[in-house]
């Protein structure tokens, strides 16, 4: 049985999800965001160890996917800051 890839959209979506709880989970804690992709990798493991299917789903990430995430979240930081500049 073969299962298909997710569109742009539900990747887009599931990247978006993840996010929303990083940012939850720093925001709980008080803490900055990572600065580095050690610490990011640190963030996403502490955000998908709430259940047995989030270890596995992490477990699952490659580093070329954990390079990739990690670029994406800078680029999303960096237009946050920019809007929060601009107020």
């Amino acid at each position: 049985m073969a299962t298909e890839n997710p569109s742009p959209e539900q990747m887009t979506a599931m990247i978006e999800a993840v996010f929303t709880k990083t940012d939850i989970l720093l925001d709980s804690h008080d803490l900055p965001p990572p600065v580095d992709l050690t610490g990011f990798i640190e963030l996403l493991r502490l955000v998908f160890d709430d259940d047995d299917a989030g270890r596995v789903i992490f477990s699952g990430f490659d580093d070329k996917l954990l390079k990739v995430l990690w670029e994406i979240y800078r680029k999303r930081l960096a237009v946050k800051s920019d809007h929060v500049n601009d107020d």
